[in-house]
């Protein structure tokens, strides 16, 4: 049965993580989000559908510019959205208690656009042509967070905006480790980096001989994983959770009806 909820009311939340997939501090596959925006009468619409539910924020159009319509579609916790090469993902979001990770990614090392020459060939190995592909990759994902970090975006939203740059830029630096590392063979590219957020200790080296000990393509796989991932381990006790309050803060303030419509399970 499809059940309908209005969830302004703060006890209720929308079918939690059913649960996301795990995606840490490394590429993911992003779940394909449909956002479109649609008028009716003096009421315009954000709306949002994953595999679990649909979202829709209903507003009178009076109440919000088209820059707060911008910015609440990139922003808003229950969209995964993209701008550019930064992607918005979720891992096991509770909106009741904040727990569970949703932030911002860049594209990545292993990102090969189609229409790009060479694609997706240029990916499969370790060679010149993926570190060429690589770094144009990261000189997109520099550009974009470059465009986010100015975007003009409402007051009530901005420690979401901060939350978001926060770990775009996190995410960019564990690329640029990645990158320094597989185009100069040196351990000390990600070290620097590791021993930033963690003890450096022997949980570190072992990661690091582990990723040594790789070659090829495997060796961009190692990188991919394992040295995100401890990383995230590292900063998970005190990682900040998405801003609800701030959200929450703004709905009402803009008088948004919010409703999640259940998608039953097959």
């Amino acid at each position: 049965m499809t059940s309908i909820r209005n969830i302004n009311s703060p006890a209720t939340q929308p079918p939690s993580s059913r649960h996301a997939p795990r995606i840490g501090l490394v590429r993911a596959v992003v779940a394909a989000f449909v956002l479109a925006a649609s008028v009716a009468g003096a009421d315009r619409h954000i709306r949002c559908e994953n595999d679990f539910y649909k979202y829709d924020a209903a507003f009178d159009e009076k109440e919000l510019s088209p820059r707060e319509i911008k910015a609440a579609r990139l922003l808003s916790p229950y969209c995964e959205n993209s701008l550019g090469t930064l992607l918005v993902v979720s891992d096991s979001v509770d909106p009741k208690t904040g727990r569970g990770y949703k932030g911002m990614i860049v594209d990545g090392l292993e990102s090969c656009p189609e229409g790009r020459p060479g694609c997706p060939r240029i990916i499969e190995n370790l060679d010149a042509a993926f570190l060429s592909n690589a770094a144009r990759n990261l000189d997109d994902d520099r550009r974009n967070l470059s465009m986010f970090e100015s975007m003009d975006v409402p007051p009530l939203l901005e420690p979401i905006h901060r939350h978001y740059i926060f770990t775009a830029r996190l995410d960019l630096e564990v690329q640029t480790a990645r990158y320094e590392f597989l185009k100069s063979g040196d351990p000390d590219a990600l070290r620097k980096t590791l021993c930033k957020y963690c003890p450096c200790g022997p949980p570190e080296d072992a990661t690091l001989h582990a990723i040594e000990a790789t070659q090829g393509k495997a060796k961009i796989e190692a990188t991919a994983v394992a040295f995100p991932n401890r990383i995230r381990a590292c900063l998970s006790p005190h990682f900040p959770a998405y801003p609800w309050q701030a959200w929450r803060d703004f709905v009402a303030a803009h008088h948004i009806r919010e409703t999640f419509t259940e998608i039953p399970i097959e």
